[in-house]
């Protein structure tokens, strides 16, 4: 498995290095801001940056789907499917370098955040005011500051589980239009329905999932408040995963 985690990696590596390079003319261009102290430029760049962060989280999306639908429309890529690897580990492959690209990508852009946030305190010491009013907010919220590093590690794990789940969710989508349906003109259209039909189907059985706290009063309520859903939408990504494999198994041919 982890030779075709690899060969992920191989086919991702115009994208990531595309990606680097943005990110690198970003962080230059704050770094230029900070050192000349221009506030108009560090606005700009502070900007530009945070719509990097998000759009990563759209564009490692956009990769694993892209490259995935690619491989089942393709018959050169389609050749990984009829090797002597079992889908379920060529499913497993793409998940773990989904999940190896998505976590390097929080590292580096937290990492350097945490930098950033530290230069532009140092270099605007009037903005200090707005840190302790932060903390003196916290306190009166009475949030205890110790958990929040705690608690927002729950929240990326199960912002993962999430993710993960509806990335599976269009895989068996994919995959079943690209199977079951692969002569027919309209199996576009089709996995784009299942991905809306499957969406709001789970959207709706999570409706009726019981919280744990119905008005969580701190944050520790608030994340044990969450387990079921996550419970939920880890089995749904299990499905998914299983199901996949199981229709590449069956129903894929040349």
């Amino acid at each position: 498995m982890l030779k075709l985690t690899k060969y992920e990696f191989i086919k991702s590596r115009l994208t990531l290095i595309i990606s680097a390079i943005i990110f690198a003319l970003f962080e230059g261009y704050y770094l230029y801001s900070i050192i000349t102290e221009s506030t108009k430029h560090t606005a700009i760049s502070t900007a530009l940056l945070t719509f990097f962060g998000i759009a990563s989280i759209f564009i490692v999306y956009i990769m694993a789907i892209v490259t995935y639908s690619k491989e089942l429309s393709s018959k050169s890529s389609y050749l990984i499917f009829m090797t002597p690897n079992t889908p379920l580990n060529i499913i497993f492959s793409k998940m773990l370098s989904i999940l190896v690209i998505g976590i390097g990508f929080i590292i580096v852009i937290a990492t350097i955040a945490v930098l950033d946030v530290h230069l532009f305190f140092e270099t605007y010491e009037s903005t200090q005011n707005i840190v302790d009013f932060f903390k003196s907010f916290l306190e009166a919220m009475e949030i205890n500051t110790a958990m929040i590093i705690p608690t927002f590690i729950v929240y990326c794990i199960e912002f993962m589980i999430n993710f993960f789940s509806i990335v599976t969710m269009i895989y068996f989508a994919i995959t079943l239009s690209a199977t079951v349906l692969q002569n027919k003109p309209f199996k576009g259209f089709v996995s784009f329905a299942l991905v809306i039909i499957f969406s709001l189907l789970m959207a709706k059985i999570e409706e009726f999932i019981p919280h744990i706290y119905e008005y969580p009063t701190n944050l520790t309520q608030s994340v044990i408040s969450i387990v079921p859903t996550m419970a939920f939408e880890f089995l749904v990504m299990l499905a998914c995963i299983f199901g996949t494999a199981k229709l590449l198994e069956k129903k894929v041919s040349l």
